[in-house]
């Protein structure tokens, strides 16, 4: 959507499906006082907010959304230190 103009995928078409907002995987500052809004998703995956690393998520607001088409869950939150079985929590020492 370069020219503000929407167009849908030709059918039987082959295309990936990716995330379309994503704070995170690889996030030590955190992610604090976040208002998304009036957005519109078709097929895609939707939100993930991700911290594995030791990142603060606080205060994310998400309103006015609408998905259409959504491959996978359409919001995804993964909190803790590893990914994979492997154990990551790669921010400094505070």
């Amino acid at each position: 959507m370069l020219d503000g103009t929407f167009r849908k995928f030709p059918e039987g078409a082959h295309v990936p499906r990716t995330g379309r907002i994503k704070m995170g995987t690889e996030s030590n500052g955190g992610f604090i006082n976040i208002t998304i809004s009036n957005c519109v998703f078709e097929g895609c995956q939707g939100y993930a907010l991700e911290s594995v690393d030791g990142a603060l998520i606080e205060d994310i607001t998400i309103s006015n959304t609408t998905m259409r088409d959504v491959a996978t869950s359409p919001f995804l939150c993964v909190l803790g230190h590893g990914c994979a079985g492997r154990r990551r929590a790669r921010r400094p020492e505070r």
